[in-house]
Order: C-alpha cells, then sequence, then structure tokens
C-alpha cells in the first residue's frame, strides 16, 4: 500500500479528464450473427440502439469509438481505485490545471506523440528486448515498461527527435493527455560510469538545442551501483515527470 504513488491531485486531475472524454463516446458492444461482426450502439442524440455491420464505414468508424470508451473505461476505474486505495475517504475534486509558463516542444506534443516522423532506428536491433510487440534495446527499458504499465500508463518507444546534431530515438515517450502534452525519459547507464555520462552530453545537448529541457521534459533515469535500480525507484522517476511536465 505504501510503494510509489501518484498525488492525490493528479488522480483527481486524470479522472475528470477521462470521466469529461468518457461523456462524449458512444456506449456499445460487439456481437456476431450468422458469422458476420456487428456493432450495436446508442450516441448521446439517440434513444435507442442502433446495429451496424463492422464490414461497413460507418460500423467501423463507430467500432472504433466504442473501443476507445471501452479503453477509457477501463483506465478510469484503474485510477479511481488507485484513488481509493492511497486516499481512503477522499473527495474526488475537479482541480484546476497545474500552469506553466514554458511552451510545448513539438516533440512533446500529443500531435507529435500520434504522428512521429517515419525513421528507422538503425541501432533498435543491437541488443534487442521484446514485450508489447516493440523491440527495447536494453534490459533496464524492458523494466522500465513493466513499471509503466503497473502504473496504468500508456506509452511508445523509440521515438525520433529530429536535431541540428542528428536524429536521437527517445527510449520512451508517455502522453499526458488532461495536460495536452507528453513527457519523455531516457533510461540510462550507470551513474557512476563517467565515460558512459560523457558519452550521454551531445545527446543533452541536442535535445536542449530543440527546447526540450532535462527533468521536465525529458527524464534522465540513471543506474546505480547495481546498474539496474530498484523498479520502485523507477516508477518514482516515471511519477515525478508525469507530474511535474
Amino acid at each position: 500500500m505504501y510503494g510509489p504513488h501518484f498525488s492525490a491531485g493528479f488522480l483527481c486531475r486524470r479522472i475528470t479528464y477521462l470521466e469529461s472524454q468518457i461523456a462524449i463516446l458512444p456506449r456499445g458492444s460487439f456481437f456476431t450473427r450468422r458469422g458476420n461482426q456487428y456493432v450495436k450502439f446508442k450516441t448521446l442524440e439517440q434513444s435507442s440502439y442502433t446495429e451496424r455491420s463492422i464490414n461497413t464505414d460507418k460500423g467501423r468508424q463507430m467500432a472504433c469509438l466504442i473501443k476507445k470508451h471501452q479503453i477509457l473505461t477501463n483506465q478510469l476505474r484503474f485510477y479511481k481505485n488507485l484513488y481509493k486505495t492511497y486516499y481512503p475517504g477522499g473527495r474526488i475534486e475537479n482541480l484546476p490545471q497545474p500552469t506553466c509558463i514554458r511552451p510545448v516542444p513539438t516533440q512533446m506534443t500529443i500531435e507529435y506523440y500520434n504522428h512521429p516522423p517515419t525513421i528507422d532506428n538503425p541501432y533498435i536491433n543491437e541488443t534487442p528486448y521484446h514485450a508489447d510487440g516493440n523491440i527495447f534495446r536494453s534490459r533496464f527499458e524492458l523494466i522500465a515498461v513493466e513499471a509503466i504499465k503497473e502504473l496504468g500508463l500508456e506509452y511508445k518507444n523509440e521515438i525520433p527527435i529530429c536535431t541540428p546534431s542528428g536524429t536521437y530515438f527517445m527510449d520512451i515517450v508517455i502522453p499526458v493527455y488532461e495536460r495536452n502534452r507528453c513527457v519523455g525519459f531516457e533510461f540510462c547507464g550507470r551513474a557512476d560510469d563517467q565515460k558512459y555520462i560523457n558519452s550521454q552530453m551531445p545527446k543533452i545537448l541536442s535535445y536542449i538545442n530543440v527546447g526540450l529541457i532535462p527533468n521536465h521534459d525529458v527524464i534522465f533515469v540513471l543506474g546505480g551501483k547495481d546498474w539496474l535500480p530498484d523498479i520502485d525507484e523507477i516508477k518514482r522517476a516515471i511519477i515525478f515527470g508525469i507530474e511535474n511536465c
């Protein structure tokens, strides 16, 4: 119960955001009839349910919206349970968003997250670890993804960041929809390995040159003396990045 967890304020904002998104989506379900798949739905304007084959344009469109409704409903349930676990008896409030005077860099916008440039990473297969249909370059990233999933978060990996010094591929990017932005993470080598830290300086400077602020837009998570931090330490770094971006 006392493991790393989000603040009450963040959870309230996340819950309020999810409720607002769910409210504008159609409710529905899927079923099969004579070997064909159908979607049954009711929009806000309808008083009764309508059926459509998912082989039609309307059916496919509604199927996507209903799947989104189901995904967000599951997320809402997850975060409400999280709130009850860590803040029993607390009231979920509709809190204002924290203000930030800094503009959101292009690379940390939701639009960039949804439509990143198509650039192949030539190093992706050097040390491949597989999870969720993705390839990760290190076991550190693989463990970090487990932490991200335990926190109920969405992510993408290896998103290209184009800079005047070249293209770098950010390890993990997590969308923070209620803030209309993202936060990036780099899971690095040992903090006491000066040679490795020096090798990372060109990447850090390149990120700064395109407007990414370390520990705000992109969080650098360093390994410890035993190389890989405990998963709770990784969770704390992820929580810090999301709540402070």
